[in-house]
């Protein structure tokens, strides 16, 4: 046994002996699409969730599951699934036609509800601590959280963000915003004064906030991306769509500190030192050295990814927080 899965195998026992955190009444809801690699990464996020999540523990995982295919019994073909109580949700195969993947990511908004908060999280993390604070300030405010984008989703296109951000909403019938935050990654991916500030445009990484503010974000959410789509063809349309929502709602907002979506990415990594060190959901969105639909095909190629000694320093605090949740994935009937 090598001393990484030893100490790995100790904090499971350690953390499982623990006494449990009082439960918060959130469901947490992610998006698929029928793959390998897919379930691969909601295993790894359903088993960190129970490891790591505290308060969120044992919170009803649901996945929405994005294809142009017929929909089928999963938890069938997924034993583990069983254990973690995955609720599936196939979305409308007509839907997704028309809107591909990005249905998969906005219909989480217009789901059913039972519990009093939900997070939408993607697939692509794994909670590594605890959420409670941010989700008791939401709560108390009536709130959405979300980690300001990175950089901005005009950056190159040829005409000024400030500009973008004006177009845009007038378009969809809402008065200029206020570009109030700043992006995250300003002043280390980014360097151009001009793209430094914007209204609050989440990450979809990570959101969280009362049911009844989702459900009111879902009941618009494809008109604003129609709006979207008539202003720039974009691969952020459902960033900018819940952009929109917020200022044509009114809604009250809060940004999410870097520890609540932190990204496998050096550069932010230096920058956001003490994020880093108390991180609780790391986001591996960055495809450089870390490709999730390579290494995350199958548990034995996360151990490959586990054993390497060529990754950076964020990608190598991520496989050490990773290598917990990774002896408990072994674990689970396959």
């Amino acid at each position: 046994m090598s001393r990484l899965t030893a100490v790995a195998r100790a904090i499971v026992d350690r953390v499982r002996a623990a006494a449990p955190a009082v439960p918060l009444d959130v469901e947490i809801h992610v998006p698929i699409g029928p793959t390998p690699a897919f379930f691969t990464m909601l295993h790894y996020f359903a088993a960190g969730l129970r490891l790591n999540g505290g308060s969120l523990a044992g919170s009803r995982i649901v996945a929405t599951v994005g294809a142009d295919c017929e929909p089928e019994d999963l938890s069938e073909r997924l034993p583990w699934t069983r254990k973690y109580g995955i609720e599936w949700r196939w979305l409308d195969r007509d839907l997704y036609r028309r809107h591909i993947y990005y249905a998969t990511a906005v219909e989480r908004f217009r789901h059913p509800f039972r519990a009093r908060m939900v997070m939408l999280l993607d697939v692509d993390t794994f909670v590594t601590g605890e959420f409670r604070p941010v989700v008791e300030s939401c709560s108390r405010g009536r709130a959405l959280a979300g980690l300001i984008a990175h950089v901005s989703p005009f950056s190159g296109l040829g005409m000024p963000t400030p500009l973008w951000w004006s177009r845009l909403f007038s378009t969809a019938g809402l008065p200029p915003p206020r570009l109030v935050a700043e992006h995250t990654g300003w002043g280390t991916m980014s360097h151009e004064p001009a793209d430094r500030y914007c209204p609050p445009y989440f990450n979809l990484g990570a959101l969280i906030a009362p049911a009844a503010i989702m459900t009111q974000i879902g009941s618009i959410i494809y008109a604003e991306m129609a709006h979207v789509d008539s202003v720039v063809e974009i691969v952020y349309k459902c960033q900018l769509a819940l952009a929109l929502a917020i200022q044509r709602l009114g809604l009250s907002w809060l940004p999410l500190a870097m520890r609540y979506n932190f990204p496998n990415r050096e550069d932010l990594a230096a920058r956001y030192t003490d994020d880093l060190a108390d991180v609780r959901l790391f986001h591996y969105l960055r495809q450089d050295q870390v490709e999730r639909t390579r290494d995350f095909a199958s548990p034995q190629h996360v151990a490959s990814l586990l054993a390497r000694d060529d990754l950076n320093a964020v990608n190598l605090e991520m496989a050490r927080r990773l290598a917990p949740i990774h002896e408990a994935v072994l674990a689970d009937p396959s």
